[in-house]
């Protein structure tokens, strides 16, 4: 990924999560864009929520169509 293509990637990021005085590598920017792209159709909504039960830490996930 070029520098300029970064940079655009990463205001893009900051438009919805403080990554001020954060280094980004490539990969985990191509990452954090594209969870962007998909968050209303893949998260949004949804929310999980963690149980401790008998010692045992389970997640449940509640909302949407899953």
């Amino acid at each position: 990924m070029d520098r300029h293509e970064k940079k655009r990637l990463r205001d893009y990021i900051g438009e919805h999560l403080d990554v001020s005085g954060t280094r980004l590598t490539d990969d985990e920017a191509t990452f954090l864009g594209n969870f962007l792209d998909e968050y209303d159709k893949t998260h949004r909504g949804r929310v999980v929520r963690s149980h401790l039960i008998w010692g045992t830490r389970y997640s449940v996930r509640h909302g949407g169509d899953r």
